[in-house]
């Protein structure tokens, strides 16, 4: 493994813990009212325009120089858009801990997607490192899923679904990988944030925020350090990294999420989840090396 390489791991660990407090800033807003498209919004708008605001601060150019990399972007921003909204919805009905695993197993996704789509070579100790990997996650969910309610369901399907649209953004902003990861970002999440503020208000999900305490917090957090610095993390991350060995280190959030869920919002570890973390590392383990 190259110096760059480790770093690449380096960094997307780093946006992985990140990502896994998003989950308890999620349960933080639904106990304060905040719709779930809505906050959603409130998560990629500020940041997409915190970013614009670095980029004229810092004097970057804000065009994008290939028309390729305007399809890029706009791909990514309704993938982002499709995942956020998909997993804050699903979230509502379950644990933190458990909307972090299931939000964040788009490495099942991504490898197989970046064999069709960008003809990249999965090594076999790759394949093998998100089986073990999957097979981790699974061990965790296993207390949850059996203590799942059949309207769940549907909450299960939306997460699963924003984990396919998650992998969908990971190879579309590796496509982009080579430009400033601030413009990228700023683009990306400008346009997710617009395609959800237009979603929850024909959902009617638009409703007055109280912007107080742990409200506050809980946006300040998904937008600017879950969203503004763990994406730039993640893109950076992506240009020393294939898709198929940066998507299997996605398998960290649920281990950072059932941390912080345990840590902030006092749910539950139990030994079987445990094991299964440690199971997901061995997996992680084989195929970032």
């Amino acid at each position: 493994m190259t110096r760059q390489q480790s770093s690449g791991i380096v960094l997307a660990a780093c946006a992985c813990a990140l990502f896994g407090g998003t989950w308890v800033a999620v349960k933080v807003a639904q106990s304060n009212g905040i719709p779930p498209l809505e906050f959603a919004a409130l998560r990629a708008l500020p940041a997409g325009l915190v970013l614009f605001a670095l980029c004229v601060v810092l004097r970057r150019s804000l065009k994008l120089p290939r028309r390729a990399d305007a399809a890029a972007v706009c791909s990514a921003s309704l993938s982002t858009a499709c995942f956020f909204g998909l997993t804050f919805a699903g979230a509502q009905r379950l644990p933190a801990g458990t909307s972090s695993l299931l939000g964040n197993c788009a490495p099942l996704f991504s490898v197989v997607l970046a064999w069709l789509v960008l003809r990249e070579r999965v090594p076999l100790r790759n394949v093998a490192g998100v089986l073990i990997g999957a097979l981790g996650v699974a061990v965790i969910a296993a207390p949850a899923f059996r203590s799942a309610a059949p309207q769940d369901v549907g909450a299960i399907l939306a997460m699963l679904g924003g984990a396919l649209a998650l992998a969908f953004s990971v190879l579309a902003l590796k496509r982009v990988a080579d430009l400033d990861p601030l413009l990228t970002n700023a683009y990306q999440f400008t346009g997710a944030g617009l395609a959800l503020t237009l979603a929850a208000a024909l959902a009617t999900q638009l409703a007055p925020v109280p912007l107080r305490g742990p409200t506050l917090l809980a946006i300040l957090y998904v937008s600017l350090a879950a969203t503004t610095l763990g994406y730039i993390l993640w893109t950076l991350a992506l240009r020393s990294l294939p898709v198929s060995r940066a998507s299997t280190l996605i398998f960290l959030v649920p281990i950072f999420g059932h941390v912080w869920s345990w840590l902030f919002l006092r749910e539950p570890v139990d030994a079987l989840e445990l094991a299964g973390a440690g199971i997901a590392l061995i997996g992680i383990a084989l195929a970032a090396s």
